[in-house]
């Protein structure tokens, strides 16, 4: 059983899927603690130990070997193993590629399902919700102004199986797609580039979105709820939820620009069962199930 084969017995997911990820990564070898300790808990680990297909991502310090970056499986939506790469827990720095959270979950289970040509995440990061979800488009496409970034986002798609995964930093001029994504940063909050930006960045995410989006297209943007624009035209579903512990409100939003014009606010309340929001919950609230905003 190949290293990373551990790492995903480890996140519950069951043994007969291992051989699929050793023919991905067939001379990986190393120990199911040693490949924990490294990429998970970002611990040092013993020079012997081999890694071959990834002894790129760690580096020999005085007693012994550590991992450049974080590797970690995913909860599964398909069939084989989705991993991302990220920074280290203790990494820091702007440039920063943090470990996925909640956001990231709330986004990749809201987008509906149904096959699309190009699907276009906006500040990717490591790409969590098309590595999550790639069966949603032919052609993925994760930007973001972060190179570095996009070079996680290349790894963990290479190391999951997916094959048409493709980056872009700069110009969209380019780009039409059919859905669009962004797990957006907070106005107001300091933090690495992912999390934090100006209070004027969500209405330059909307106009950018719009201007990519194919005809009849989505956007789905998770935000705080107090930065979403209130101007959105054509069809604009909002559903709210306040997680644990906290006082700020957020949302996800699912824009049609093209569909028919109404505006609907919603809020769900997060439980064990469902603790994050999902395609189901735009459905509800263009229903009228939910509590009104």
């Amino acid at each position: 059983m190949s290293a990373l084969g551990h790492l995903r017995i480890a996140a519950g997911i069951h043994g007969r899927d291992v051989p699929q990820l050793r023919a991905r990564v067939p001379h990986l070898t190393g120990s199911f603690g040693t490949v924990f300790d490294l990429f998970v808990m970002g611990r040092t680990a013993d020079q012997r130990v081999s890694l071959d297909d990834l002894a790129s991502q760690v580096e020999h310090i005085a007693d012994g070997v550590r991992a450049r970056c974080s590797i970690l499986p995913l909860e599964p939506q398909r069939r084989t193993t989705a991993f991302i790469a990220c920074d280290r827990l203790d990494a820091q720095g702007i440039e920063t590629v943090c470990w996925p959270d909640d956001s990231s979950y709330h986004l990749a289970r809201a987008i509906p399902p149904g096959r699309r040509t190009t699907w276009l995440d906006l500040g990717c990061g490591s790409a969590v919700a098309q590595i999550l979800r790639p069966q949603l488009a032919d052609v993925l496409i994760a930007s973001d102004l972060n190179p570095r970034a996009l070079e996680y986002a290349r790894l963990g798609a290479a190391l999951s199986g997916i094959h048409h995964l493709q980056t872009l930093t700069g110009d969209l001029e380019s780009v039409h797609a059919d859905l669009i994504t962004c797990n957006a940063p907070i106005p107001g909050s300091a933090g690495p580039l992912w999390t934090a930006t100006d209070a004027r960045f969500m209405t330059r995410l909307f106009g950018v979105a719009d201007r990519a989006l194919a005809a009849d297209g989505m956007i789905v943007v998770h935000a705080a709820l107090d930065a979403i624009p209130t101007s959105l035209g054509g069809e604009c579903v909002v559903v709210a939820y306040t997680p644990p512990g906290t006082a700020r409100e957020f949302a996800v939003v699912w824009w049609r620009p093209d569909g028919e014009a109404r505006q609907i606010r919603a809020r769900r309340a997060l439980d064990l069962a469902r603790p994050h929001l999902d395609h189901t919950d735009r459905e509800a609230a263009l229903a009228g199930t939910l509590s009104p905003l």
